[in-house]
């Protein structure tokens, strides 16, 4: 069997190989600026307090 008949799919679950330049600037840095933000406080967090409309059963 030669390299030229293995199937379609061979190698599917390797990992790929990028070529990665580590000296490349990062272009998403925008992007990235709002992930390193605190999260905004929402009202949703906060709990209403319920209020006890039926009389406890004793």
């Amino acid at each position: 069997m030669t390299t030229a008949s293995l199937p379609q799919h061979h190698g599917l679950f390797l990992e790929p190989r990028f070529a990665v330049d580590l000296t490349a600037t990062d272009e998403d840095e925008d992007f990235d600026a709002p992930y390193d933000a605190p999260p905004a406080p929402t009202t949703s967090a906060k709990e209403p307090e319920r209020t006890n409309r039926r009389p406890r059963r004793r």
